[in-house]
């Protein structure tokens, strides 16, 4: 095989290699986000980071909105000894600005004034030289047209080469003046000239010339050529002359004087520093005062001012660790409770950590305009009571006392006011299960935080109209809680689908559309569910659970069967469907009632925790009377009979609600079936039902244990007791229907399908 195909093969296995270890460790990542439990930690942990953020912004030092050159509306103390630095560096600065400097001798200031006079001179000469040396070699007839028409147009060729040279000395002379020293000026009006800038310039430089007195100086000489026997054109010229190569004869050294400086600045800065010194708890700025830059630094460097606030990481971390030991309190508190973070799902931890957020942004914005007794703390309470749980309610009241604490800084009032109101009302609410009675919750936890404030109030010695105002706005801020929890918990029961202690009782409510229609189109099924209500709360209540939810549970468990009601024997009146179709056919019929029923659940928006029971009632049991039927059906059948294509999908019950319901419903059905209903026997069958779901495995997912089945055995035969009693004779009915009525009705109603019997 080629070299080349062989490496390109080998590089194609290394990328596929490499592909599929990433895609691998994707899937890996993906999988481990998925967990109900690194959910709950995710939501649980963003709400905590999004506490931090809000904290550390609400409670950072009060800061200031100010701008140079305006009046102070506030009052500002030194939390700290500070120094003006800049009005010490402005002293200093000035001290040094105003310090002398060091001067020094310009030897070579003569020399060059007179080489540029000399220089000067000599290009004078040399050109006007050329110029005529030109024209005499030019053979032209002095004063002839043609000589004078040369002479101009040289005369102004060599003015331009001579104010182009003058130009780059400095010596800016304008086209006019150098012609008429070109073409104009006489010999002897020059040599004159030149006498006359020598000697005056020569008398300047004999005085000392700096740079202060230079223009001075030049004035001077200026002046001095106005007075000589010059002709107007050449005292012009030597004015231009005079500003262009007097120089300074002394001036700065600019090395020395810098040092100099330098030195002073930094004596005058240690003076200052000492001076512009304002110690902590002096005031810097009052009343009115005009916000100079030098204030302004000192706010910036005690980072004081608003716009200008830096981060302070020993600040923040104080507030993260704080915080962190806040948070650690929940699965500390629900480990105590028989929990732990796990048992928060992950709709529970999703409502929690956004109605903590939606209160630390209420309670930030609510800080700034109004006393942190009207910060409506109370409103996480009751909401999170209602919709999660009160261990979880109370824990986020102590968790938000401290947050919201650290942004009202440490307020007395707020902290007892929150502590001690706020377990109170999750208490209060915990036994609330109607709307109207959240009004009066709000009322009582009103009440309870305007007695805290006014106790507090009364410790530290306030006024009498301090306290008075205190309380009120505490009573007001309960009530409002409660107006506003009731108003939106509309809004969390729909977008969350949860099932409120409120929500469940209008479910249960025998006026709800589908039990009307569980009513009207499957009697039977209506009546079965109502009982099955009956005997699944008094279990659930006697090992500790949700009643509401389980009733609830029961009375919608099995809604499924209105596809098909009267596939179902308990609302049979006539002849029996399944007499014309085969086992397999029946069990498919029977088994799909659950998957109906959360399909019918879904359509009708029943809380997630009534259709989980919904699907979950019948576990993966086995519908054994058509399996029974199947197997005695063997000549339509002559492949093996496998048991497991008669259980119903599942899933099994993963809550003790939905297993309540289960065995509430095996149980219920088991004793329509029953001929004879004496006490012993329906215990008997009672421990049958119980043992066999649990060597079946169906309770495996579920928290319950054999303390618990024993309690859940006391409380159905306690709810069965009725069916025990003796009732006398009736008169004119015959002894037979007597008895049948005493077996629970015909033959033929002995078996429920799709019951489990």
């Amino acid at each position: 095989m080629d070299t080349k195909i062989k490496k390109a093969i080998k590089r194609k296995a290394k990328t596929d290699t490499g592909n599929n270890k990433f895609r691998n460790v994707i899937y890996s990542m993906a999988v481990f986000v998925k967990r109900g439990r690194v959910q709950t930690t995710l939501i649980l942990l963003t709400a905590l980071a999004a506490a931090f953020f809000i904290i550390q912004n609400g409670a950072a030092p009060k800061t200031y909105r100010l701008e140079a050159n305006e009046r102070s509306p506030y009052n500002i103390v030194a939390p700290r000894d500070i120094t003006n630095l800049a009005k010490a560096e402005k002293a200093a600065s000035e001290a040094a600005d105003a310090a002398e400097p060091v001067l020094k001798s310009n030897e070579n200031a003569a020399f060059e004034a007179y080489r540029s006079i000399d220089d000067f001179f000599d290009k004078i000469n040399s050109t006007r030289n050329k110029l005529n040396t030109y024209m005499e070699e030019t053979e032209l007839t002095p004063g002839s047209t043609a000589y004078r028409n040369e002479l101009a147009v040289q005369q102004k060729l060599f003015t331009d080469g001579l104010k182009a040279g003058f130009d780059e000395y400095g010596i800016f002379l304008s086209d006019e003046q150098v012609s008429y020293l070109v073409a104009r000026a006489a010999e002897n009006e020059l040599q004159a000239f030149r006498s006359v800038t020598i000697d005056l310039v020569g008398g300047l430089l004999k005085e000392q010339i700096t740079e202060d007195n230079l223009s001075e100086k030049i004035l001077t000489l200026q002046d001095e050529f106005q007075k000589r026997d010059l002709s107007q054109s050449l005292r012009n010229i030597g004015v231009v002359i005079s500003r262009s190569v007097i120089k300074p004869s002394i001036e700065i050294d600019e090395e020395m004087t810098e040092a100099r400086k330098k030195q002073v600045y930094a004596e005058e800065y240690e003076k200052s520093l000492e001076n512009e010194k304002i110690l902590k708890g002096e005031r810097i700025l009052s009343t009115g005062e005009l916000v100079t830059e030098d204030i302004m630094g000192m706010l910036k460097e005690l980072n004081l001012l608003e716009n200008e606030r830096r981060y302070d990481f020993t600040y923040e971390a104080g507030i993260l660790i704080l915080l962190l030991l806040g948070a650690a309190m929940l699965p500390m508190w629900l480990k105590m409770q028989g929990g732990t973070v796990k048992t928060l799902n992950k709709k529970q931890a999703a409502v929690t950590a956004l109605i903590f957020m939606l209160v630390m942004l209420t309670a930030r914005v609510a800080a700034e305009y109004f006393p942190p007794v009207a910060i409506p703390v109370f409103l996480a309470v009751m909401l999170t009571t209602i919709l999660v749980n009160q261990s979880v309610a109370m824990i986020l009241n102590l968790i938000l006392t401290i947050c919201i604490a650290l942004m009202v800084r440490g307020d007395m009032q707020f902290m007892y006011m929150s502590v001690v109101a706020g377990t109170f009302t999750s208490v209060i609410m915990s036994k609330t299960y109607q709307r109207s009675r959240i009004a009066l919750a709000g009322i009582t936890c009103g009440l309870i935080a305007a007695a805290t404030v006014a106790s507090v109030g009364l410790i530290y010695r306030e006024g009498a109209e301090a306290v008075l105002i205190d309380s009120a706005m505490a009573f007001i801020n309960g009530i409002i809680c409660a107006v506003i929890a009731l108003g939106t918990l509309p809004f969390w029961e729909t977008v969350f689908n949860i099932a409120t202690p409120m929500r469940l009782l209008e479910l249960v409510n025998p006026n709800h559309p589908l039990m009307k229609r569980l009513l009207l189109e499957a009697p039977g099924t209506y009546h079965h569910s109502i009982m099955v209500g009956n005997l699944a709360e008094m279990a659930i209540e006697s090992i500790g659970g949700n009643t509401l939810l389980t009733r609830a549970g029961a009375y919608y468990h099995d809604i499924g069967k209105l596809k098909r009601p009267q596939f179902f024997k308990e609302n049979q009146m006539a002849e029996n469907p399944h007499d014309m179709i085969s086992p397999r056919t029946s069990k498919e019929v029977i088994t799909a009632h659950t998957a109906d029923g959360v399909l019918l659940g879904k359509k009708h928006k029943l809380p997630v925790s009534v259709i989980d029971i919904i699907g979950q009632h019948h576990g993966t049991t086995t519908v054994s009377y058509f399996l029974h039927k199947a197997k005695k059906s063997g000549e339509d059948y002559p492949e093996e009979i496998n048991s497991e294509e008669f259980r119903y999908k599942g899933p099994r019950p993963d809550t003790r609600e939905a297993a309540a319901v289960m065995l509430a419903d095996c149980v219920e059905a088991a004793l329509r079936s029953m001929p004879s209903k004496t006490e012993d026997e329906v215990g008997v069958m009672v421990k049958k039902i119980l043992k066999d779901r649990l060597d079946d495995g169906q309770l495996d997912k579920c928290d319950i244990t054999l303390k618990d089945l024993n309690s859940i055995y006391e409380a159905f035969m306690s709810a069965l007791g009725g069916y025990f009693h003796k009732r006398i004779a009736y008169p004119g009915l015959s002894e037979e229907l007597m008895n049948e009525d005493d077996a629970g009705g015909s033959k033929g109603r002995q078996n429920t399908y799709g019951d489990n019997i």
